[in-house]
């Protein structure tokens, strides 16, 4: 597969553009669902402890993943990290720089939208769960107060904001002050195909809620099993594991118990 490093924008303004974006781009700010095991993620092992009914294991994995890879993006703080990184403390120096790049690509973005007369949008498909587009757009907005570029994740409200494909066919009008004038905003629609971290089902709708942070489990909802995660981490993270190493894990009823609540 050829690896194209510049897209020259002149090329591809007259077109209608569509990204892909997948866990790479949030890598080093986010856990992926890559394990050190040789040719194996946490979607083939999935796969395979559904196909071979080892639905202990399956559901167990999930928790791992939960623990591992949906909680932390919940949990991110941008402002947090931000002050963190404005201290000079390493790691939140190195998440913003991935926040950054996010904006780069956003402002890139926003250009090639606002050459495109004819529609002046762009679409962003994404396998993220994570608010990284949203994070990165509400600092461009702190960035720059007069940004004229929309970021439209498909929700529409106020106090409670719900997600419908049709508001992805809305478009943002600007008009001059004695309103002669009127020119469309520049829109990045950002689909999210696999849902987000911060959707929730509410009276049969989508709802979402980038400020909900807190955990989707009751608390100490994990701890009776802490040793059986620990222990299928300690498989995932060996080079040397295969699947039947998984076989190992034990479960007994208080297992079957606890998923059951």
């Amino acid at each position: 597969m050829e690896q194209i490093k510049e897209i020259n924008i002149n090329d591809i303004w007259q077109n209608n553009i569509n990204f892909l974006i997948g866990s790479g781009a949030s890598f080093g700010l986010f856990p992926t669902l890559a394990t050190k095991m040789k040719s194996e993620t946490i979607e083939t092992l999935g796969k395979y402890f559904e196909d071979t009914k080892k639905t202990n294991l399956k559901t167990l994995l999930f928790m791992h993943y939960y623990i591992n890879c949906i909680h932390p993006v919940i949990t991110f703080d941008i402002q947090y990290t931000k002050f963190g990184s404005e201290c000079d403390v390493p790691d939140d120096v190195a998440k913003m720089k991935i926040i950054e790049n996010y904006k780069k690509l956003l402002k890139n973005l926003k250009l090639v939208a606002s050459k495109n007369k004819s529609q002046n949008k762009v679409n962003i498909f994404t396998t993220n769960y994570d608010a990284c587009f949203a994070d990165a757009y509400e600092e461009l907005i702190l960035d720059f107060s007069d940004l004229d570029f929309n970021l439209n994740d498909g929700s529409k409200g106020f106090r409670r904001k719900f997600i419908d494909a049709c508001n992805f066919d809305t478009s943002l009008i600007k008009k001059g002050i004695f309103g002669k004038n009127s020119f469309e905003i520049p829109q990045v629609n950002i689909i999210h195909l696999h849902g987000s971290a911060f959707w929730t089902l509410s009276d049969g709708k989508i709802l979402v809620n980038y400020e909900d942070k807190k955990c989707k489990f009751p608390e100490n909802f994990f701890v009776p099993i802490t040793d059986k995660i620990t222990k299928l981490g300690e498989i995932l993270n060996n080079t040397e594991s295969v699947r039947e190493d998984f076989d190992r894990i034990v479960f007994d009823a208080n297992f079957t118990e606890i998923i059951l609540v």
